[in-house]
C-alpha cells in the first residue's frame, strides 16, 4: 500500500473530507488528491506529517504499514521506540516554535526515517 492509499484509508475511516483534511493541513485539496492517488510521486515530508496529524496516524505506523519502513525479524532500530518520534512531531506541532525550529524537526525526522532505510 502507498503513503497515499494509506492517507485515503484513515482518512475515510476517519470520515473526513478532502478538504477538511487539506484545509487543517495547510495544503490544497488538489494537493492532496494527488497524493493520495500517487499523481504526485515525490512529496514534502513536512506536508506527509502535518496530513498525518489532521487524520491522527503516528508517523512510525505510516511508514511500517506503507512499507517506507521495514523492520526483519530480530532487527533492531535506532530510533525504535514511536515515543520518540511521536514527541519529535508534537514539538513539531508546537505554535511556539520558529519556522527555523519547525525545519530543523523535520530534518531530524527525515533522518530518522532515513536511519530506518539504512
Amino acid at each position: 500500500m502507498t503513503i497515499g492509499e494509506y492517507i485515503r484509508k484513515k482518512r475515510d475511516e476517519k470520515r473526513f473530507t478532502r478538504r477538511e483534511v487539506a484545509k487543517k493541513a495547510g495544503i490544497s485539496v488538489m494537493d492532496l488528491y494527488r497524493i493520495e492517488t500517487g499523481k504526485r510521486k515525490r512529496f514534502n515530508i513536512e506536508t506527509i506529517i502535518k496530513i498525518a496529524n489532521v487524520i491522527g496516524v503516528p508517523i512510525v505506523e505510516l511508514m511500517t504499514e506503507t512499507g517506507l519502513v521495514e523492520k526483519k525479524k530480530g532487527e533492531k532500530w535506532i530510533f525504535e521506540d514511536p515515543v520518540f518520534i511521536d514527541v519529535l512531531i508534537e514539538l513539531y506541532k508546537t505554535k511556539d516554535l520558529s519556522e527555523t525550529d519547525k525545519k530543523r524537526l523535520a530534518n531530524i525526522l527525515v533522518k530518522v526515517i532515513k536511519s530506518f532505510q539504512e
